[in-house]
């Protein structure tokens, strides 16, 4: 009875942690369809942008807390970090990188010179990478 329970709840819970990276994937996608010759929307960039950058950090956190209930499941001895920790370390990972990329375009769009506006791209992108990290 407790193996069908824990399927079950796996089962629910990589769906719920999937569907928010769906959801803001297809609003991305439709905005760009609903908008393929107004490439000077303002809202319909931001919107794609925010969409493309928060997406894939609630897909990794579900891929991380499934893992850490896979670990709950198949033992901890196949595994060197406490279950629990697998989500801590990924959500903590998924907002560090989320604030670096949000100093990096607050800093990007108030640069008053080139310089400025290329060291926020630069914060941007190792946000990214830390994201991707």
């Amino acid at each position: 009875m407790a193996s069908r329970r824990w399927r079950v709840l796996l089962v629910r819970v990589s769906t719920q942690r999937m569907a928010r990276p769906l959801y803001d994937e297809t609003h991305r996608l439709t905005n760009r369809h609903c908008n393929p010759t107004r490439t000077s929307s303002f809202n319909g960039f931001i919107m794609q942008i925010c969409c493309l950058i928060i997406a894939p950090a609630f897909l990794a956190a579900g891929l991380y807390i499934l893992h850490g209930r896979l670990m709950n499941i198949l033992g901890r001895e196949y595994s060197w970090i406490h279950p629990t920790s697998y989500a801590i370390v990924a959500i903590v990972g998924d907002v560090i990188s989320l604030v670096v990329q949000a100093v990096g375009g607050a800093l990007a769009s108030v640069a008053d010179d080139r310089q400025g506006q290329d060291d926020g791209a630069y914060i941007m992108v190792g946000g990214v990478f830390w994201q991707l990290g």
